[in-house]
C-alpha cells in the first residue's frame, strides 16, 4: 500500500522432481475481476525469463499448475492493486542436496535460478516501464468506469459493538478502502441496518475490483480444478450482518461522513459514585490490546474470574476491572 509497485514477484520452492515454473498460470484458473491487459503484461515479462533461464540451460515451465485466481496470496494479491503479481517455484534442494528425477539438485543452483529470474524481472520492467505505468495508472481509471455500470452500489455491515465488525474495519482501511458511517436507516438484502450503527462501503472508489472481490459470493467457475483457495467471502469471516445493495436499494442520503479512524469503541462503564473503580467489558477482540496497553503504562488491572452484576448490569468473566486508587 506504500509503495504501489509496478510489479511484484513472489519467490517459492516446489516439489524436488520438477523444474522451475514462472507465471503466467493456467490460463481458466484467472480471476475474472482481473483485467486481460494484466495477463498480457505477465506473458510479455515472461518472455524475459524464458531467455535468461534458457541461457544458463535451466529446464523451466510456464502456463501450467499454478492459479492466479485466490487474491489472498502474494502473487496474486497485487493484481487487485494495479500491479503485475508474478510467482517463481523452483524444485526443492530439501537442504543442501538432494537427489532428483533430473539429477543432483544443488542448494546454490536453487539460489541461482531464483537470482536469475530476479534480473529478467528487472530487465523487463525497464524495457516495459511505459506500458506497465500505463497499466497501473488505467486500472484505476477503468475501475471508477465499471464500478459505475454495476448494479450493486456498495455493501453495508452491521456494528454491533461487539468488536468484530471494529476488525473487519481494520482490514478494509488498511487497504485504503474507503468506509463511510451509515447516518440513516438502510434496508438491503431483507435485512434492517440502523443509522449510526452500521458502516457503508462504496462500490464508485478507486478500489472498486478489490472491494468487490472481498465482498462478492462467488459461486460459478470457469474451471473446476483449483491449485489454491476458490472461493471466500471476507465479511462472513467476521461473523457480521451484511449486505451488498443494488441499485434499487441504494439511498445516498444515508450515506454519513467518511475519514473514520480506527479507535477503540468500548463503553467504559463506572462503579460508583465517585468512581470506585472502571471495568472495561469483555465483550471480544480488543480486550488483551487494551490490557496491553493498560499495563504498559503502568496501570494496575485485576481480572473478573466470574460474572458480576453492578449498578444492574451484568458484567462477564475476563472483564478488566481498573481500581479508582492506582
Amino acid at each position: 500500500q506504500e509503495w504501489h509497485p509496478n510489479v511484484l514477484t513472489d519467490h517459492h520452492e516446489m516439489g524436488s522432481h520438477s523444474t522451475f515454473f514462472f507465471q503466467p498460470g493456467v490460463p481458466s484458473r484467472v480471476h475474472p475481476i482481473t483485467p486481460l491487459r494484466n495477463q498480457e503484461l505477465t506473458a510479455q515479462i515472461a518472455v524475459y525469463h524464458a531467455k535468461k533461464l534458457s541461457g544458463e540451460h535451466v529446464l523451466f515451465y510456464s502456463g501450467e499448475n499454478f492459479d492466479d485466481f485466490y487474491y489472498g496470496k502474494g502473487s496474486t494479491y497485487p493484481d487487485a492493486q494495479g500491479s503485475i503479481g508474478i510467482l517463481f517455484e523452483q524444485a526443492s534442494s530439501r537442504g543442501s542436496a538432494q537427489e532428483t528425477a533430473n539429477g543432483l539438485l544443488r542448494f546454490p543452483y536453487t539460489i541461482r535460478n531464483h537470482v536469475l529470474a530476479s534480473l529478467s524481472t528487472l530487465e523487463a520492467i525497464g524495457d516495459l516501464r511505459v506500458q506497465l505505468n500505463e497499466y497501473l495508472r488505467d486500472f484505476y481509471k477503468t475501475a471508477l468506469e465499471e464500478a459505475r455500470k454495476d448494479d450493486i452500489k456498495g455493501y453495508v455491515f452491521a456494528d454491533n459493538r461487539d468488536l468484530p465488525a471494529n476488525a473487519l474495519l481494520a482490514v478494509l482501511m488498511r487497504h485504503r478502502i474507503e468506509v463511510h458511517n451509515l447516518s440513516g436507516d438502510l434496508r438491503a438484502g431483507g435485512e434492517q441496518f440502523q443509522a449510526r450503527n452500521a458502516f457503508w462501503v462504496p462500490a464508485e472508489q478507486p478500489q472498486y475490483r478489490l472491494v468487490k472481490a472481498l465482498f462478492e459470493r462467488r459461486t460459478t467457475f470457469q474451471d473446476s480444478i483449483f491449485y489454491d483457495i476458490s472461493a471466500w467471502t471476507l465479511p462472513d469471516a467476521f461473523g457480521v450482518k451484511w449486505s451488498p445493495v443494488s441499485a434499487k436499494e441504494y439511498d445516498p442520503q444515508v450515506v454519513g461522513r467518511k475519514g473514520l479512524s480506527l479507535v477503540s469503541r468500548y463503553g467504559l462503564s463506572i462503579i460508583g459514585q465517585p468512581a470506585y473503580a472502571y471495568v472495561v467489558p469483555a465483550t471480544g477482540y480488543e480486550v488483551p490490546q487494551v490490557l496491553y496497553r493498560l499495563m504498559r503504562a503502568g496501570v494496575r488491572v485485576k481480572v473478573a474470574m466470574n460474572s458480576f452484576l453492578s449498578d444492574g448490569q451484568t458484567f462477564q468473566a475476563g472483564s478488566l476491572v481498573i481500581p479508582s486508587e492506582n
